[in-house]
């Protein structure tokens, strides 16, 4: 009875645990309501325009939080340009601390985010896409990527390079997923057209620039960073999870084993 006991204890506590770990280092950004509300998107939950955009590099569009064809749930993230005057180029904005990692051995964080892109009256290719920072408003874009017309580009090792092979059919819906190695300074780029149901590309990629642990006890502070360069395009779903450290599951399952013996001969 008492070894029933425990495995019943053992069990619910394990789940609970989990879900507590989980919730710890997630985070969900899907722009719907609340705390979203329909318009402009800077100053909602903590987004801003970067302090680079500005003279010579101005806004070139607009941002907003829409309920037109959202790509999943009842809002998304908007960009529309309404300008190719002289001087204008951007309408980048970004979500500074969204998530603090800690690295280890391997994968410490997957990214993931819906995009559709598209040209529109004013430039008839659309470019936009995500990156990730440390400093995000400042323009700093370690590792990144971005629908580039009919194309993609990342980063990869100090430099910004066209994915090879991949062609994007303008309109369709990708499932763009990163899994990021901080020590190795590399990224896994998945894209997965959810719209033919293929997957276009997977390899892993280098980062533009070095990425310091600035966070506290040396984590990894994540900024969510937008690219809203051109035409038109749809952004939802962007989902940051911290892969546990091997080292803390172990505490935890230790902790777990220590404690649910006692929990039984309480009972």
């Amino acid at each position: 009875m008492q070894m029933f006991r425990f495995a019943q204890i053992s069990a619910t506590t394990l789940a609970l645990a989990t879900t507590l770990v989980a919730a710890a280092s997630a985070a969900l950004v899907n722009f719907e309501n609340p705390p979203y509300t329909s318009g402009n998107i800077i100053g909602q939950d903590g987004w801003a325009q970067g302090a680079y955009i500005g003279p010579g590099f101005n806004v070139n569009g607009t941002a907003n939080i829409s309920t037109a064809a959202p790509l999943t749930g009842a809002q998304s993230l908007v960009y529309n340009q309404t300008t190719s005057a002289a001087g204008t180029a951007a309408s980048d904005v970004a979500k500074a601390a969204v998530l603090n990692v800690t690295s280890g051995p391997g994968t410490d964080l997957r990214v993931s985010y819906l995009i559709r892109v598209t040209g529109n009256g004013i430039n008839s290719a659309g470019s936009a896409g995500l990156f990730l920072s440390n400093a995000a408003l400042s323009g700093s874009s370690p590792l990144l990527a971005r629908v580039d017309g009919t194309g993609m580009v990342a980063s990869d090792t100090g430099t910004v390079t066209a994915v090879p092979g991949f062609v994007y059919t303008p309109g369709n819906v990708l499932r763009v997923t990163y899994d990021v190695d901080f020590n190795a300074s590399n990224f896994l780029l998945t894209v997965f057209d959810a719209t033919t149901n293929t997957t276009q590309f997977q390899g892993t990629r280098g980062f533009l620039a070095g990425y310091p642990a600035t966070g506290p006890g040396g984590s990894y502070v994540v900024d969510v960073g937008t690219f809203l360069r051109s035409g038109t395009a749809t952004i939802d779903e962007i989902t940051l999870t911290a892969v546990p450290e091997p080292a803390c599951m172990v505490s935890l399952l230790l902790g777990i084993g220590l404690a649910c013996p006692m929990l039984v001969r309480r009972r």
